[in-house]
């Protein structure tokens, strides 16, 4: 598109204003007014107040006069970049005058908006949102916003990628106006640029944020007509339903109880009726459930209410059966919060298989969480010099006791070993290092006690016998590996590649077998039970059976990572859109776990399958309860950006690490 971007960005809500005022500080001011106007509220936070404007400015006065030769130098776009970073540099190195660095960070995003630089300027406004009390959407939308009207060619990619994000970030929250203008302004970038893929991705989150905005109109025209007419069946229906999803059982059922639906409306007027025999009770939770399962999974929470219930007076045999839905309940996330408000029947939970699942040599440890010891990591682990891709623990043996052991692999293409002490607690420096790999190291796994797998960017699969401290190539990709995992079925290894393949390798023979996976960047693989797990760049994930068969089913995001639930029962799913998505194979509708503020790079599940923890590029580890999807504990030490997690299998310790080069250890409560 020739024109400028700002003269349709702002069509949606802001038709008069764009005629008139077209400059870049109303494009700014738009946006920033929008995402100010349907903010939603934030996760509490400890964070420094805003300074009041005469000690900024005092502040900012000081910084000219002692950066006095920097700033004078900034009179080109260009230079304006350099003093940017300069003074994010500077802001790092000044930790105890809350004024000053707020006044760096500030001047740091105002030169990098002035100068076109996406990356700086969102790298500022983050870390002006980490330490301070400011609205970082309401930031990165009117910086963005301005750096669209200036923006150089070689920038244009990156500052559709940040649209994108900023828009999905405003989605999330339920800041329609403001994401609806910074997707606009992404679809017009992305006209320009030679990349199907990055427009479809544009277009895909233009269509997600209409959907929301006219769900959110619908259910605020229903709202009005109740307003006027309590008893209106059709609005009481669209209520009534927003209701329950958001966990307003009381206001739901009351208006599901006037609703058009007859099912609905039957067993709202039942569960209104309060029954207190234990049958009756029962016969209500059945009906819950039937809704859940057939329509709409967030009224399966209504039924494990009166299940609860029932179970309190049952007879014998009642409780048989009161037992068996709870736990099928349980299998299927029941009370987790689905992806978006008002879904139709699609949106069901996944239906978890109706026998327990056998036990498994790797179930261990029966692991307990107590978040007053997630406060703060127990220990810091130094010794990588570049980003830590990878972790993993070495299993749990039948035999001698073994130490529990760490391997960490990273950009600094070593791998490093970690033996905790014969007290159960973790070195103070790495026990050995393993070189051999010629550039970063993505992937790490245990195949037994004494061999070690790991995948790298110089397209090899090794096998390290940590014994003698040597490795082997055993497999070759065209490009880098991003992903291996072993499986104790068959003794296989499985590896993924940019090139868009799989190969499975028997360790007991060397025979390999190549597939030809995805469209797309292969990300990660793992093994649920005999079945082949992999996702992708191309924003699938495959189900591959032990026959060759495969299944494939879209996520709607790029997928990060993959880990399987050591139950065999469910994969999580680490996607770009800040969500965790279980799936089962077979079963494509997935439960979203969401919580996270940025994409979710790694995520595993603890021993005996209870909980799952997540990392994610918002600088958090979070671990949530798998039966029902909620989030237990949210995990803040790390610097920057978390890429990998483990958990030990005795399922005392979690370890996480990232882009900060540390590798932290959180201690859990251990096992029962």
């Amino acid at each position: 598109m020739g024109q400028p971007a700002n003269s349709s960005a702002f069509a949606i809500c802001g038709r008069q204003l764009t005629k008139t005022l077209r400059g870049a500080a109303f494009v700014m001011a738009a946006v920033a007014c929008c995402f100010a106007a349907d903010q939603a509220p934030r996760e509490a936070e400890r964070r420094e107040p805003t300074p009041r404007s005469p000690e900024l400015h005092e502040a900012k006065s000081q910084l000219r006069l002692v950066f006095a030769d920097h700033y004078a130098s900034a009179d080109e776009a260009e230079r304006r970049g350099k003093l940017a970073a300069y003074l994010l540099r500077q802001a790092s190195r000044l930790q105890d005058s809350p004024v000053q660095r707020y006044a760096l960070l500030d001047d740091a995003r105002e030169a990098a908006v002035d100068s076109g630089e996406v990356s700086l300027a969102m790298e500022a406004i983050d870390q002006l949102a980490m330490r301070y009390e400011v609205d970082r959407l309401r930031l990165l939308g009117a910086a963005l916003a301005q750096i669209s009207e200036r923006v150089r060619p070689a920038q244009r990619a990156a500052l559709v990628t940040a649209l994108s994000a900023t828009a999905a970030d405003g989605l999330q929250s339920g800041r329609l106006r403001g994401a609806a203008q910074l997707a606009q302004l992404a679809q017009e970038h992305s006209l320009r640029l030679n990349d199907a893929e990055l427009r479809r991705t544009v277009h895909e989150l233009q269509q997600r944020i209409h959907s929301r905005q006219a769900e959110a109109d619908a259910l605020a025209s229903a709202e009005r007509t109740l307003e006027q007419d309590s008893a209106d069946p059709g609005a009481n229906l669209l209520c009534g339903l927003h209701a329950c999803q958001q966990g307003n059982w009381t206001r739901g059922i009351a208006c599901l109880a006037r609703s058009n639906d007859t099912q609905l409306r039957e067993v709202a007027r039942r569960d209104l009726a309060q029954p207190e025999q234990w049958t009756d009770q029962l016969a209500v939770a059945e009906q819950w459930r039937a809704l859940g399962f057939a329509q709409r999974s967030y009224l399966l929470s209504r039924s494990r209410h009166w299940y609860e219930l029932a179970r309190t007076h049952a007879s014998a045999v009642g409780k048989l059966r009161i037992e068996d839905r709870l736990q099928e309940l349980a299998g299927q996330g029941a009370g987790v919060r689905p992806e978006q408000p008002l879904r139709d029947a699609g949106t069901q939970l996944v239906r978890a298989e109706s026998h327990a699942p056998a036990e498994t040599s790797t179930r261990s440890a029966t692991t307990r969480i107590e978040v007053e010891q997630l406060q703060r990591p127990f220990a810091a682990l130094q010794g990588h010099h570049d980003t830590v891709w990878s972790l993993c623990f070495r299993p749990a043996s039948t035999g001698a006791r073994r130490p529990q052991l760490l391997a960490s692999g990273g950009g600094d293409r070593d791998i490093m070993l970690w033996e905790f002490t014969s007290a159960g607690l973790p070195p103070a420096a790495p026990t050995s290092r393993l070189s051999g790999h010629s550039d970063i190291v993505y992937s790490l796994a245990f195949a037994g006690a004494n061999r070690l797998a790991s995948g790298s960017r110089d397209k090899t699969v090794r096998i390290w016998d940590l014994e003698k401290s040597t490795s082997q190539p055993v497999a070759r990709h065209e490009a880098e590996v991003r992903g291996v995992a072993h499986s104790m079925r068959g003794n296989l290894l499985a590896s993924c590649s940019a090139d868009r393949s799989i190969k499975i390798i028997s360790l007991k023979d060397g025979q390999q077998q190549s597939v030809a996976a995805h469209q797309n960047i292969v990300h990660a693989v793992d093994w649920l039970d005999s079945t082949l797990v992999s996702g992708s760049l191309d924003k699938t994930v495959q189900f591959r059976d032990s026959k060759g068969s495969a299944g494939s089913f879209p996520v709607g995001a790029v997928v990060h990572d993959v880990a399987a639930c050591p139950l065999g029962r469910w994969a999580a799913v680490c996607l770009d859109d800040h969500s965790v998505a279980l799936l089962q194979p077979g079963r494509p509708e997935p439960v979203r776990l969401r919580g996270h503020e940025g994409p979710v790079f790694g995520a595993e599940f603890s021993p005996d399958g209870r909980w799952l923890a997540s990392a994610s590029k918002d600088k958090t580890v979070r671990i949530w309860a798998v039966d029902d999807g909620k989030l237990v504990a949210t995990l803040r030490g790390h610097r920057d950006e978390v890429k990998c997690i483990a958990f030990s299998p005795d399922g005392s310790w979690l370890a996480s690490a990232g882009k900060d080069k540390q590798i932290l250890l959180w201690r859990l409560s251990g096992q029962d």
